[in-house]
């Protein structure tokens, strides 16, 4: 279980050879990101944010001009998603010369629940 809050991260890639998933942050566990700002980190899976663990909740974050395949802003693949009082925007999902998939959020199906509120993405 792990909170992070009040922090900034700029500038991550996740590199393929190394799985290219999260740019800036990989959850494979339990992860809250609380006022954070998440800006113009790249990967295959989750520019800025992937998630594989039990669960992810944003809560008052700014995640923007991100890109990944798929998921440019997040890329949620399993567990429980909670975005609150955030805002994913401006990310992009480009796949080679094609578009990829979920621009803002990519929501597998091995996501058992999701929650947004008073979010912009």
């Amino acid at each position: 279980v792990a909170t992070i809050a009040g922090l900034r991260l700029m500038g991550g890639i996740a590199p393929a050879a190394g799985g290219g998933a999260g740019g800036a942050v990989r959850n494979a566990g339990v992860l809250t990101l609380k006022d954070c700002a998440i800006q113009e980190n790249r990967a295959q899976e989750g520019g800025a944010v992937y998630s594989d663990g039990t669960s992810l909740t944003l809560d008052g974050c700014w995640i923007s001009d991100n890109q990944a395949s798929h998921g440019g802003g997040v890329y949620a693949a399993s567990g429980a998603v909670v975005i609150r009082s955030s805002s994913v925007i401006l990310n992009r999902a480009r796949a080679g010369q094609t578009g990829g998939d979920g621009g803002g959020l990519y929501l597998a199906d091995g996501v058992t629940t999701v929650t947004i509120s008073d979010t912009h993405i």
